[in-house]
């Protein structure tokens, strides 16, 4: 929290619910178009999740491709996108997969990765509801605690991907990217879907095989924001922006209020159903410790697309 003066630059307004709670509602620049120094980027894919890591002039490293292919690559379109320098899938439920073959024309062969349990026939099908797993590429590989990777400005660390966890969502591989910028690095904390009692778990040391997660930037807040992704996370990566990738009006009441008004107490939080794809931007900023502001740009508005059952 000692972060939060050197923020992010936006404009923000504070808006009390109906409970009597208030929480910050943020409200984006907008652009229209990717800005030409973009370095993170969340897109409005529905009822999913996407992310685009900037690692070259139009080319990128994508964490998670939605559940849609014509979404998927309609916001590499939006970011001006040719290239695809590797694929990372924190899982492999439809809504962080699906939407795998509107990306891999821009990708070379092997550049998909991908996290999942040992027992996929027991435990990728989707719970409460959710779209059921899919099966990964013939030639992609696995990811596993400690991985890594880079693709030019772009590096990668799989901090924990449990291949042993008891159902798909806690199976999540928890990424951390950082993207050097002109002004410093941007790190970002990807956390698939992982649910409320393994991410404790990770955060309280629990985890022989992993480190708790570290302070970052920006957060990709799990499980779209459902209340049973929990807190500890969030809490425990201090992040300057919480990012919650969701579809508008989805049939799982995600992002649960009581998720939304947790985060709005940490920091400034963005939706894909509010804001649309977002496009993040660094620049040197006054913080003592050099972090860089991030600026939030709406490169396109909301849809209405409804993803999902």
């Amino acid at each position: 929290r000692e972060r939060l003066p050197a923020l992010v630059v936006l404009a923000a307004a504070l808006a009390a619910a109906t409970t009597g709670a208030v929480g910050a509602v943020l409200v984006p620049r907008s652009s229209g178009s990717a800005p030409p120094d973009w370095a993170v980027a969340f897109c409005d894919v529905g009822q999913g999740d996407m992310a685009v890591f900037r690692s070259g002039p139009r080319a990128g490293v994508v964490v998670d491709v939605g559940p849609e292919p014509g979404l998927a690559r309609r916001c590499l379109d939006d970011l001006d996108v040719d290239r695809v320098d590797a694929v990372l899938l924190t899982h492999l439920h439809a809504d962080h997969a699906g939407g795998l073959a509107g990306v891999v024309d821009r990708a070379s062969r092997g550049a998909v990765h991908y996290a999942t349990r040992d027992a996929p026939a027991q435990g990728r099908e989707g719970r409460g509801g959710e779209a059921d797993g899919v099966d990964p590429l013939a030639d992609a590989a696995r990811l596993r605690t400690g991985a890594t990777g880079t693709a030019g400005p772009v590096r990668w660390h799989v901090l924990l991907a449990d291949a042993r966890a008891p159902e798909e969502n806690d199976a999540s591989a928890q990424v951390l990217v950082t993207v050097e910028s002109g002004a410093g690095p941007v790190t970002t904390l990807v956390t698939g879907d992982m649910e409320e009692d393994a991410s404790a778990a990770w955060v309280a040391g629990r985890r022989s095989d992993a480190a708790a997660p570290p302070r970052v930037d920006v957060l990709k807040v799990a499980h779209h924001g459902a209340r049973n992704g929990g807190t500890a996370v969030p809490r425990a990566a201090g992040a300057r922006l919480h990012v919650v990738s969701v579809g508008a009006d989805n049939p799982y009441g995600h992002p649960h209020r009581a998720t939304v008004d947790a985060l709005g107490r940490l920091g400034p939080v963005a939706r894909t159903d509010l804001h649309g794809t977002l496009a993040l931007t660094a620049a040197d900023g006054p913080d003592p410790d050099g972090a860089p502001e991030i600026a939030v740009h709406t490169v396109r508005p909301p849809s209405s697309v409804r993803t999902g059952p």
